[in-house]
């Protein structure tokens, strides 16, 4: 006996693809979770970075502050100096460039100055017998060559 169909031809193909969509339904969000999942790993793994980058640029920023106050002091101290006061007579006769470029030549590239202070100590020049038999009362003239720098 021969089977009869009372559902139209339609009705299977309908079913089919009802079925297929709801596979590709599932296959999608499955896919869109995934992603989205590997989104948040790759975000979270360029986060830890950008965050030190941030850090290292504000240190960066603060080294060109304190690296612009130096320049602004020598220009004071030019323009003092230029004036022709004892101030400027002091700071000019100072050693101070060549002691620290020694001591930066000298030191290791991670050792670091965390404080460092200084006295200058100026001592005349022994009056040459000449000057001294002649009576000439001239001003001491002060050496500051002997500071080993």
């Amino acid at each position: 006996m021969r089977e009869v169909e009372f559902l139209p031809a339609w009705y299977p193909l309908l079913r089919r693809r009802r079925i297929m969509m709801y596979a590709e339904s599932w296959a999608l969000v499955i896919v869109i979770t995934a992603m989205a999942a590997w989104l948040m790993i790759f975000h979270h793994g360029i986060g830890a970075p950008r965050r030190r980058l941030t850090g290292l640029d504000r240190q960066l920023t603060q080294t060109d502050a304190d690296l612009q106050r130096p320049q602004r002091a020598e220009g004071v101290e030019g323009t003092i100096a230029a004036g022709g006061g004892s101030f400027g007579a002091f700071w000019g006769h100072t050693f101070r460039r060549r002691l620290m470029s020694a001591l930066a030549q000298i030191m290791p590239p991670e050792m670091t100055l965390l404080d460092f202070s200084s006295n200058v100590v100026e001592q005349p020049r022994p009056t040459p017998a000449l000057v001294t038999a002649r009576g000439d009362e001239a001003p001491p003239e002060i050496d500051r060559s002997s500071c080993g720098v």
